[in-house]
């Protein structure tokens, strides 16, 4: 079984990415590789957002019910909005 994992697109090579097996994603609009066996949740989890009350998340430009993020395997060059409510005036 394959780590998961996150890398910033500058630290990955295309010999690493084909032994990894790993796709380029955007993260709120930065380069990042995963694993291609990566989901929501597990890529929540990754860029260390533990607390997942009032996170909203889109993959190409569709928003994700928090019920699907377990379900909801990413795919090559996804776009991947990650918005955090906070609270204030």
């Amino acid at each position: 079984m394959n780590l998961i994992r996150i890398m910033p697109a500058q630290e990955v090579t295309e010999t690493s990415r084909k032994k990894l097996t790993m796709m380029l994603v955007y993260i709120n609009e930065h380069e990042r590789f995963v694993n291609d066996n990566c989901n929501i949740d597990t890529l929540l989890d990754l860029i260390d957002i533990k607390e997942k009350k009032g996170i909203a998340v889109a993959v190409n430009y569709e928003v994700i019910a928090k019920e699907k993020w377990n379900d909801v395997c990413l795919c090559e060059n996804d776009k991947i909005i990650i918005i955090k409510a906070t609270r204030g005036g």
